[in-house]
C-alpha cells in the first residue's frame, strides 16, 4: 500500500510539474508582440525603468510587482524581456499552494485538476495577460494564505502567524484588487472559526488581523492616496456599486466576453458546491468549513451579476480564486462519483472556455504592430524641451512616456490635472491610421479643434470600459477636450501630431 501511494504522489507530481510547464509556455507565447496585450503593457517598462534609474515609481503604485521585475531586468539587461518573463512566471507560482492544500486528499489527479483550472483559466490567460500583472502576481499569495487557513492547527503559533503576516503583506503590496478579495475571504474564515467558539481565534487573531487592516490602510495613504480615495469612496457610497449591473451588460452585449463567462461559471460552480458542501458538512474539520464557507461566500459576491459596471470587472476576474479553494477541498471530502463528476465536468467547461476563446485571444495592445512602427518613427523626430509633460489617451501616455521619457497624463483627467509647475504642454493626437502625409506645417489650430471636437464625441460614446483605471475602477466623465491655440507649434508624421498648446 506504501508503495502504491508513493507511486501515486510521485504520479501527481510529475504531472502537475507537466501542467506548470505548459501554462508557462502558454502564456509567455500571447505576448510575443513587440507591445503587451491590453492598455497599460508599457506601464511596467516605464515603472521598471524609472526604479532601475531612479529607485522609485514614476507613477504611484503599490511597488511590489515592480520591484520583481525590476529585479529580473536587473540581470537580463532588458526591461521588456522581463516584464514579459514576469507576466508568464508569477502567476505560475499558484501551482505551489494549490498542489499543497490538493495533495491533502486522497484523489490522486485531484492536485493536476486544480493547477490545470488555475493556470488555464480564461481571466488568466485572455484578460490579465500583459495588462493586469499585478493582479496576477499576487493571486499565489491568496492562494497561500488559504493553505495556511487551512493547515491552521496543524502549524505552530509562529509559523500560522507569520505565513499569514507574509502573504498579507505581499498582496498588500503588490495590488488594491486582490487585497480586497484577502480581506473579504480572511473576514468570513474568522466569522466561521469565532461561530466554531474558538476562543483563541477571536481573542489573539482578530487583535492581529486588526493592527494587519490598520497598516494596509496607512499604505494605501503614503503610496497611492487614489487608492484610498476610491476605498472611502466605496464606503461611503455603498449604492454606487450596483449601478449599471452586470447582468444588464452581459444580456445587452457588451460585457468583456471572459468576464461573462467568469460570472456565469463562478455563479453555477457557486451554488453547486454550496450544494454538495450543505450534504456533506459533518465531515468537515473547523478550518475546512471555515475556509469553504469563506471561499464560497467570497465567490458568490465577487462574480455577482449585481454589481455594477465600475466594479464587476476587476471583482469577477478574481472570482475564480476562492472558488478554486472551496472546489479542491469539497472535492477531496466527497467520496461519490457522480458529484466529482459534475464538479469536474464543470471545471472542464471552464478549460472549454478557455479554449474557445483562444481565437479571440488576451485583449488587443493598445497599437497594432504597423501603428507601433508609425509611432517608433514618429517619436525619433521629436525633440521636447526640459521640463515638458504630453497628454495623451489611455495606454498611449505610458507609450509616449516609455519612447519620449517625458512626464505624461492621461487626456481624461486633461482638466483636472494641475500642470502648471510644467514649462511646456504637448496634446498627442492619433489620426486616421495609415495617414502618413508626413509634416502637416499645412494642419491649423481650426483643423486641430475640429479633429479634437470629434474624437471626444466618438469617445464619449464608447462604454465606460475603455475608460478604467488601474485599481479597476473607471474615470470620471470626460470632460472637453483641450483647445489649440493660435500659432501652436506642431510636429506630424505617420498618422501622430504633437501639438503645443501652451
Amino acid at each position: 500500500m506504501k508503495t502504491r501511494v508513493s507511486m501515486g504522489n510521485k504520479a501527481g507530481l510529475f504531472s502537475s510539474a507537466l501542467v506548470v510547464i505548459v501554462a508557462i509556455a502558454y502564456k509567455f507565447s500571447l505576448t510575443a508582440t513587440s507591445l503587451l496585450p491590453g492598455l497599460d503593457g508599457a506601464y511596467y517598462w516605464v515603472q521598471v525603468r524609472s526604479l532601475l534609474e531612479n529607485a522609485s515609481l514614476a507613477f504611484s503604485d503599490l511597488p511590489f510587482v515592480m520591484w520583481v521585475q525590476a529585479a529580473i531586468a536587473y540581470f537580463l539587461n532588458d526591461i521588456p524581456s522581463a516584464v514579459r518573463i514576469s507576466d508568464a512566471l508569477l502567476p505560475a507560482l499558484s501551482a505551489i499552494p494549490v498542489y499543497l492544500m490538493a495533495r491533502r486528499y486522497s484523489m490522486t489527479i485531484l492536485p493536476t485538476l486544480s493547477i490545470a483550472f488555475v493556470l488555464f483559466h480564461p481571466v488568466q490567460l485572455y484578460f490579465f495577460t500583459g495588462d493586469f500583472i499585478k493582479n496576477e502576481a499576487a493571486i499565489p499569495a491568496v492562494f497561500f494564505l488559504s493553505w495556511v487557513f487551512l493547515c491552521w492547527d496543524e502549524l505552530s503559533k509562529k509559523y500560522r502567524y507569520l505565513n499569514s503576516l507574509i502573504a498579507m503583506s505581499v498582496i498588500a503590496l503588490s495590488h488594491f484588487g486582490t487585497l480586497l478579495l484577502a480581506v473579504m475571504m480572511t473576514t468570513f474564515w474568522l466569522i466561521m472559526q469565532i461561530r466554531q467558539k474558538r476562543s483563541e481565534i477571536s481573542r489573539k487573531t482578530i487583535a492581529l488581523t486588526l493592527l494587519a487592516l490598520m497598516f494596509i490602510t496607512l499604505i494605501l495613504v503614503l503610496l497611492i492616496p487614489s487608492r484610498f480615495e476610491t476605498l472611502t469612496k466605496f464606503v461611503l457610497n455603498p449604492g454606487d456599486v450596483f449601478q449599471v449591473p452586470a447582468w444588464y451588460a452581459i444580456t445587452n452585449g457588451f460585457a468583456n466576453p471572459v468576464i461573462a463567462a467568469t460570472i456565469i461559471l463562478s455563479q453555477v460552480g457557486c451554488l453547486l458546491l454550496i450544494f454538495l458542501a450543505l450534504r456533506i458538512r459533518k465531515s468537515f474539520s473547523v478550518n475546512e468549513l471555515s475556509l469553504v464557507t469563506s471561499s464560497l461566500v467570497t465567490t458568490l459576491l465577487l462574480s455577482s451579476p449585481f454589481i455594477g459596471i465600475e466594479w464587476f470587472n476587476r471583482l469577477a476576474a478574481l472570482s475564480f480564486v476562492p472558488l478554486t479553494v472551496a472546489g479542491i477541498i469539497v472535492v477531496g471530502k466527497v467520496h461519490s462519483r457522480l458529484p466529482q463528476v459534475l464538479i469536474g465536468a464543470l471545471a472542464g467547461l471552464t478549460l472549454l472556455t478557455s479554449l474557445f476563446l483562444s481565437s479571440r485571444g488576451p485583449t488587443p495592445p493598445v497599437l497594432t504592430e504597423s501603428q507601433h512602427e508609425d509611432f517608433q518613427e514618429f517619436v525619433q523626430a521629436v525633440q521636447l524641451p526640459d521640463n515638458s509633460v504630453v497628454v495623451a489617451r489611455h495606454g498611449m501616455q505610458f507609450l509616449t512616456a516609455w519612447y519620449l521619457k517625458v512626464d505624461v497624463a492621461s487626456e481624461t483627467f486633461f482638466e483636472e490635472s494641475d500642470l502648471s509647475d510644467y514649462s511646456a504642454v504637448y496634446l498627442l493626437i492619433e489620426e486616421s491610421a495609415g495617414d502618413t502625409s508626413g509634416k502637416s506645417n499645412s494642419l491649423d489650430a481650426d483643423n486641430l479643434n475640429d479633429k479634437l471636437g470629434a474624437e471626444s464625441k466618438t469617445s464619449d460614446s464608447s462604454t465606460k470600459e475603455d475608460d478604467k483605471q488601474d485599481d479597476g475602477s473607471l474615470n470620471p466623465e470626460k470632460g472637453g477636450s483641450p483647445e489649440i491655440p493660435e500659432g501652436a507649434s506642431v510636429i506630424s508624421s505617420n498618422g501622430y501630431v504633437l501639438v503645443q498648446i501652451r
